[in-house]
């Protein structure tokens, strides 16, 4: 089941992303999910990603769901709301890891 209602979610979530965005889905008790994507504006480095947003669904919000149709359109506002306010942007080497911005979903985010 938790397969099946993960890819439903990433189904509600893509568009809010751009197109090009790449999903990375790693299940570990917890379900998280690595998003990132070219940003495409910097002539000196045209392959510059943009920030990571790991989102975190914690173990816990997986286990006391009982209506994953309800839950997956709380996450999908969680998301959409929270990509609002990001930026995408950072000045990190081509060195190094761009940064990671992490997004918790917890039970009381999708269950209440």
């Amino acid at each position: 089941m938790t397969a099946q209602f993960v890819n439903q979610w990433i189904q509600l979530i893509r568009p809010i992303f751009p197109p090009e965005a790449s999903m990375q889905v790693h299940e570990a008790g917890d379900i998280v999910l690595r998003i990132d994507w070219k940003l495409g504006n910097d002539l000196e480095r045209p392959n510059k990603p943009s920030r990571i947003i790991k989102i975190v669904i914690s173990e816990q919000a997986i286990e006391d769901c009982h209506d994953f149709s309800k839950a997956g359109e709380k996450f999908r506002k969680i998301i959409e709301n929270k990509f609002r306010g990001f930026n995408p942007e950072h000045n990190h080497s081509q060195f190094v890891s761009p940064p990671v911005e992490e997004w918790l979903i917890s039970t009381f985010d999708i269950n209440s």
